[in-house]
């Protein structure tokens, strides 16, 4: 749930609501919620009116760039190696590949984005039992923000999308739109550790973080920015 008051969402007026039967709440050992935001030090005021001065993006059209032979093209004219999700038919699951592509129509680059309103410089860490499962509520919070959502080695599997039961589906990368929710079931591994349940946006390498951890686990730090490599969810 979010404020539609001015633009207080962008200042992330905004909370979880979690609405669940009795059968639903013993779907796992463990449960939590994830809200994944974006955050900016400009002030939504003057975002808005930087986007308002971009006649070409109000008509739905894309600003132009120039490159180095002096020609211009436009930003969907522009393809690079981008990471996508895509569906494995040989394993019957969601992924992550690398793909060629226009680069991705974005209005506004912000500062930061937050899991659960938090950098993942100082990420939430939860707490989690080798063995047990997991079901982690994911909400696209963000005013503007597309995620990916990278469990890493961990399987995961989809068991809702905004808050309805689905037909189970697994993977480790997930597309997440704003707005959208995604209900994940994963399961510890034996050996425990930690465990990073990342989120990536389009056309930065920003990112965020919760941490799964089992108790007596090292906690590293990790990077604020990622490579565009090839991701791996569980920290080491």
């Amino acid at each position: 749930m979010h404020s539609h008051y001015g633009l207080q969402e962008q200042q992330l007026l905004a909370a979880p609501m979690v609405i669940r039967s009795p059968t639903q709440s013993k779907v796992a050992d463990a449960e939590f919620t994830v809200m994944l935001s974006d955050f900016s030090f400009t002030s939504p005021q003057d975002i808005l009116k930087g986007l308002m001065r971009k006649p070409q993006a109000m008509k739905g059209k894309t600003a132009k760039k120039s490159i180095s032979d002096g020609k211009a093209i436009s930003m969907s004219e522009q393809r690079r190696s981008l990471v996508v999700q895509r569906w494995d038919e040989a394993s019957k699951r969601l992924v992550s590949r690398e793909v060629q592509a226009a680069l991705p129509d974005v209005d506004v680059k912000y500062d930061a984005l937050l899991a659960n309103e938090r950098t993942i410089d100082d990420p939430q860490v939860l707490e989690v039992k080798p063995g047990r499962s997991v079901l982690l509520h994911v909400i696209g919070a963000a005013s503007a923000t597309n995620f990916f959502v990278d469990t890493g080695t961990l399987e995961a599997t989809i068991v809702a999308t905004d808050g309805e039961g689905v037909q189970p589906l697994k993977g480790n990368f997930f597309q997440l739109s704003t707005a959208q929710r995604l209900d994940f079931l994963v399961t510890i591994p034996e050996t425990g550790g930690v465990y990073a349940i990342l989120a990536f946006a389009e056309e930065t390498s920003l990112r965020a973080a919760v941490l799964l951890a089992t108790p007596g686990a090292e906690i590293p730090k990790q990077p604020v920015r990622a490579s565009r490599a090839k991701h791996d969810g569980r920290t080491r």
